[in-house]
């Protein structure tokens, strides 16, 4: 009987993870976040050198922004302008309940490959309108 007990146990626990994986995938379409790094001019990458593009909540004063999506990657000997696109979820740029609409923005660095700083935006560039995730920003960084 405690067999029996057992195996109803593990079927009753199978059951719930696999409902919670479909509706898992089911959820909502990440958004795109478009747009080009613009490097100072004549600029050009070394081969070693990492971007790093994050979009991120900054609503909260006096406290580290929230990372909501984040893109890195390589390019070798680039030039300017840079492309890139991040993906990230609707319900990460819903209004606060309390504190009202969220301040998201997007930030850029480019490190030599030993994670010293090359360039860096210096400016906050919204990543999110009133219409949702913004399209064909334009980033211009600095030297640092």
């Amino acid at each position: 009987m405690s067999r029996l007990r057992s195996v109803i146990a593990i079927i009753a626990l199978a059951i719930p993870l696999t409902a919670l994986s479909v509706s898992a995938q089911e959820g909502p379409e990440p958004s795109p976040v478009t747009g080009s790094i613009v490097l100072p001019e004549g600029a050009v990458l070394p081969d070693e050198a990492i971007v790093l593009v994050s979009v991120e909540d900054t609503s909260r004063a006096d406290a580290p922004a929230i990372t909501l999506s984040r893109l890195e990657m390589q390019a070798p000997g680039a030039g300017s302008p840079i492309g890139f696109a991040l993906s990230v979820l609707p319900v990460a740029l819903d209004a606060h309940p309390v504190l009202g609409p969220l301040d998201i923005t997007i930030t850029v660095r480019i490190e030599a490959a030993d994670g010293s700083l090359l360039y860096i935006n210096d400016t906050a560039i919204a990543a999110v309108d009133a219409d949702g995730p913004m399209q064909g920003i334009v980033i211009p960084v600095i030297a640092v």
